[in-house]
């Protein structure tokens, strides 16, 4: 061995090997997308059939369903979301990841707009 040379070292230096990324995660972040989106869009046509054609009661209903509603969506837009972020960070899928990571926050962002909105009409009014 001449001295420009170094001898091979017995222990791995540098990063760790990692195998190739199959982007489930981001697979995964994107379903959950779809799916809060399909959920939104059945509560949406069911309470829009179901106010005109319920009788005097049906606003109870429609204001139970409406948590229900945020409640479903708000858990599956966060889990969008974190998946989502999860899978942005570690490259896998990176478009859909970025799709859920979107879907999810203009989700989340919604709710809590419609909540506060709510709430503050509430005090507003007396109720």
């Amino acid at each position: 061995m001449t001295a420009d040379q170094t001898p091979p070292h017995p222990y791995r230096t540098g990063a760790a090997a990692t195998a190739p990324s199959t982007g489930t995660l981001g697979r995964t972040a994107f379903l959950v997308a779809i799916v809060l989106v399909v959920v939104d869009l059945l509560f949406t046509v069911g309470t829009t059939i179901m106010v005109p054609l319920g009788g005097p009661g049906i606003y109870s209903l429609y204001s139970v369903l409406h948590l229900v509603r945020g409640i479903i969506g708000i858990l599956l837009a966060a889990a969008a979301l974190v998946l989502g972020v999860m899978a942005a960070r570690r490259g896998a899928q990176p478009v859909l990841a970025g799709i859920a990571i979107g879907v999810g926050a203009v989700h989340v962002l919604g709710i809590l707009i419609v909540w506060a909105s709510t709430g503050i009409a509430g005090l507003l009014i007396g109720g």
